[in-house]
């Protein structure tokens, strides 16, 4: 044991990051389909594993993140849906951890835009936005709230984007504006 950790928990996290980590590696390398199976991978480890359960949703978001880059973003929704549901305190809260939310809303907005449900990116979309600005007035954190703000500013040119394809040229000109 070390720091409380039984060795086997440990040997099962040093083998979940290694894999973790040349899986990254392949996916910035741009083999995104060699990625997913191995996300797909460590997803059957951590499900087979109870000591790797608190991993779990780290592995879903790779796992998402891996179907988006990989042209398979209709995958990653129902991910990033779960994902999100698990986070619903997280969503209601009247403190800074509702950045936690926004980062989720984000990921799955993006993955309806790669999906081309543009309505559906829009709508999740705002609602990160929103989200990032309530976290930003509730931080404490100058550092903190600065990146609030840059989450804004990036999810404000999305909302755009989908904007743009939905034909509001006008409403996507004045989301950028703004």
């Amino acid at each position: 044991m070390s720091a409380g950790i039984p060795k086997e928990q440990l040997a099962l996290e040093d083998r979940l990051n290694a894999i973790v980590g040349q899986v990254n590696q392949a996916l910035r390398g741009g083999n995104a389909s060699d990625a997913i199976r191995q996300y797909e991978s460590a997803l059957e480890l951590v499900q087979k594993q109870p000591v790797l359960a608190e991993r779990k949703n780290y592995v879903l978001d790779r796992l998402a993140n891996g179907y988006v880059h990989g042209n398979r973003a209709k995958d990653a929704i129902p991910i990033y849906s779960q994902l999100l549901s698990r986070r619903s305190l997280d969503c209601e809260s009247q403190s800074a951890v509702i950045s936690n939310c926004a980062d989720v809303q984000f990921s799955l907005g993006m993955a309806k835009l790669h999906a081309a449900d543009f309505e559906g990116a829009l709508a999740t979309l705002r609602d990160a936005e929103t989200n990032y600005v309530k976290a930003e007035k509730m931080s404490e954190s100058h550092k903190f709230s600065a990146i609030q703000v840059k989450e804004q500013a990036q999810t404000n040119l999305w909302i755009a984007v989908a904007l743009f394809q939905l034909a509001k040229t006008e409403e996507a000109t004045t989301t950028l504006e703004s």
